[in-house]
């Protein structure tokens, strides 16, 4: 119960909790009342609020109003205690109006009359700021204006508005949602949702309101190190770094805008005189070409560098991508680069990774070489100088649950390489793998085989056959050829005349022996003998999807006299003949030899022999074996024999 003290010194009157508190005063016939109100909202207006009257509590209840009667003599105060979470205490109005709210309505009752006192109350309003993750939340009714200053590229959102709970549920109009769309900036170009949208809640219940930017496109940037050395063009085009066409956004021929997220290919074009060193910021470099996706940041930088001297033929083969279990719920991935050329390959780079997402467990680990690796599987090593015939084999070690691998390596150095379709390889390397015994290679005609030609005594890289070695379909082993085997044919001495017979790859497939193509020999033989067979060997020769030799010839300065020797033969064999009428050795060698000269000279005047020798020497080279390898176990070639060209030379 409640005390009132009144300055009348009247005797306590109780109250009971809730009554109405009825002050007697015996020099007035009439009682002073206060009245308070709250300003009408919808949802309705409900504070807590403490009135005291002479420094005694008389209310403390939450309620939108009330009427209570006061003496007339009584100090009244009234403090506003709390409101829900959606409402604004603004201020005072009536006998308290112009205090500011954080002062409490404080006034003397010394009439017999009502005293009027209110507060200004408003629902919460304000302003919804997105994310693409947060939910803001707000009471109706209300009228939000949303400034969307950015938004993670191609986010999406969603902003949630709900109405406090009400009996009596009725249709308000949420707001209106105003969108600031983001200008063009150096990276992308984002467009907004529409401009405004109203969206209609009932109270009680909730409403979302999707707002957010579409990203559409964004930039490519490719920068080249040092622009006299070397451009880098895009697939799609755009880019044609540095002296290309400027794209009309960007105002830069190293920059241009594609489709938000797609795919854009980088390709470096070193100048004469230098070579490509790689890339940077290229997540996951593949070398030579450079994947790079449109959005945010999207920059890639290529490096060239002086070329150094000679001729290096780098290769990675596909079944030289291997997989081993490391025990533990881990995996060893490894690759092998060579050397097939005939120089040395300097700064020797090597990169080799995943092609697929979400391979590995953990960052790699135990790289070999000194590599280094990122998070999502990618390594590279810098290997320095690989001379020719040698290999390298580099690995790492990483966590995963998987059995399969999709993996790409690729090889390149600063040493100028003739042939770059072997630079690179994909497989999917296996985990308990049993390959097919690998099959023989396979031997065709070459796209230009040299035709039936006349050449000088003296010449040199004379081509007279030209074939095609490749793997079997679908093999997976690495296949190289290891030697060749000739047969030969015609008029002239082989084993003689033909002081040379080599081999060369024919890089362009054109049929002729180059300038760039003489550093590109293979090997080289001789015939054992007229009519006879070469055999030449050389170091393994590593064959990518395919690959076009050359094999041409050498003559020598004078030509041997073939026919002579062919009639001094058919003599010879007669006079053992004769020889052999006559006894068998057995009678005088005057004898003997006189026989030998009557066969001879009735050769001759019976027309077997001839006094001049010819005056064209014909020659024809076929192929006769192909020899190969598939992971270093002799397969043999499929295709043989070939013929190639006839070749005339004047006596």
């Amino acid at each position: 119960m409640s005390t009132l003290f009144c300055r009348s010194a009247i005797a306590p009157v109780l109250l009971g909790c809730g009554a109405l508190l009825m002050l007697a005063a015996p020099s007035l016939a009439q009682a002073a009342g206060l009245r308070f109100s709250v300003t009408a909202l919808s949802p309705a207006a409900k504070p807590t609020v403490v009135v005291t009257v002479s420094g005694v509590e008389v209310f403390n209840a939450q309620t939108a109003g009330f009427v209570i009667p006061v003496n007339t003599t009584g100090d009244v105060v009234i403090r506003m205690a709390s409101l829900p979470d959606y409402q604004v205490f603004e201020g005072w109005t009536g006998v308290c109006a112009g205090l500011p709210p954080s002062a409490p309505c404080a006034f003397t009752a010394g009439l017999p009359q009502n005293y009027d006192a209110g507060a200004v109350i408003r629902n919460r309003t304000g302003t919804l700021r997105f994310t693409s993750s947060s939910v803001d939340e707000v009471r109706a009714p209300l009228s939000v204006r949303v400034n969307q200053a950015s938004s993670p590229d191609g986010s999406t959102g969603e902003i949630s508005v709900s109405t406090q709970a009400s009996a009596t549920p009725s249709t308000v109009v949420v707001g209106s949602y105003v969108f600031e769309p983001q200008p063009v900036s150096g990276a992308c170009i984002q467009v907004g949702s529409p401009a405004s949208k109203t969206a209609v809640v009932q109270e009680g219940l909730q409403t979302v309101v999707d707002l957010g930017y579409r990203t559409e496109r964004c930039a490519v940037t490719a920068q080249v190190l040092g622009v006299s050395q070397g451009a880098v063009t895009s697939t799609p085009a755009g880019i044609d770094c540095p002296m290309g066409a400027v794209d009309p956004l960007t105002g830069s021929a190293c920059s241009a805008f594609f489709p938000f997220r797609s795919q854009v290919r980088l390709t470096p074009l070193p100048k004469p005189g230098f070579a490509f060193a790689g890339w940077s910021g290229c997540f996951p470099t593949l070398q030579r070409e450079c994947l790079a996706a449109a959005q945010q940041g999207s920059t890639k930088v290529a490096a060239f560098v002086a070329a150094t001297t000679g001729f290096a033929n780098l290769a990675v083969a596909a079944s030289s991508i291997e997989a081993s279990d490391a025990g533990g719920g881990r995996v060893r991935l490894a690759v092998t680069v060579r050397n097939i050329g005939n120089d040395a390959a300097q700064g020797t780079r090597l990169e080799f990774g995943s092609t697929a997402a979400g391979l590995f467990t953990e960052i790699p680990s135990i790289v070999s070489d000194g590599g280094s690796c990122n998070a999502v599987g990618f390594c590279s090593w810098d290997l320095g100088l690989l001379v020719p015939g040698a290999s390298k084999t580099v690995s790492f070690t990483a966590g995963s649950t998987r059995t399969e691998f999709p993996m790409k390596a690729c090889a390149l150095s600063t040493t100028p390489d003739p042939d770059s379709s072997n630079d690179c390889a994909a497989a999917t390397a296996t985990l308990g793998a049993v390959l097919p015994p690998p099959g023989p290679a396979l031997v065709t005609m070459g796209p230009v085989p040299p035709a039936d030609r006349t050449a000088l005594k003296s010449a040199t890289d004379v081509p007279v056959l030209q074939f095609t070695a490749a793997p079997p379909a679908g093999a997976t082993a690495s296949y190289a050829l290891t030697g060749i085997s000739l047969s030969a044919s015609g008029s002239g001495h082989d084993a003689l005349d033909l002081v040379s017979v080599k081999i060369y790859i024919d890089s362009n497939g054109n049929g002729v022996v180059d300038a760039a193509e003489r550093s590109l020999l293979v090997g080289s033989g001789r015939f054992d003998a007229d009519n006879g067979a070469a055999r030449i060997d050389f170091a393994a020769s590593l064959l990518p999807s395919s690959r076009t030799y050359l094999v041409a010839v050498d003559l020598n300065s004078a030509l041997a006299a073939a026919a002579a020797l062919h009639a001094g033969g058919l003599a010879g064999a007669a006079g053992l003949a004769l020889w052999g009428l006559a006894g068998g050795g057995r009678r005088r060698p005057a004898v003997v030899l006189t026989g030998l000269l009557a066969v001879g000279m009735l050769q001759v005047s019976c027309g077997g022999g001839s006094a001049a020798p010819a005056e064209t020497r014909q020659y024809r080279l076929s192929l006769s074996e192909v020899r190969a390898q598939a992971d270093g176990v002799a397969v043999g070639a499929l295709g043989t024999p070939l013929a190639g060209a006839q070749l005339e030379v004047d006596r």
